[in-house]
């Protein structure tokens, strides 16, 4: 379960940060030997997207998805 880490003043409410979900989520990938990674980049027809990528840290082997954005992606990323 993801804790509630972040508090939204508007509704009174907390809420579960994109961070707080992607520590559970690397948590549960690390327990198995696999690894996100998630690169931005633009197309030749300068739209950009976001690739994600789990990788199995021993074998190598490797799933990817990517999708376009309309919006512009900075390129930062917390590290873990």
């Amino acid at each position: 379960s993801v804790g509630k880490d972040s508090n939204n003043p508007h509704f009174k409410s907390r809420y579960a940060s994109l961070n707080a979900h992607l520590d559970e989520a690397d948590a549960a990938l690390n327990t198995h030997g696999l690894m996100l990674l998630q690169p931005t980049g633009l197309t030749e027809s300068g739209v950009s997207f976001v690739e994600s990528v789990i990788v199995h840290a021993e074998s190598g082997q490797f799933i990817s998805s990517s999708i376009p954005s309309k919006y512009s992606i900075p390129a930062y990323r917390k590290s873990f």
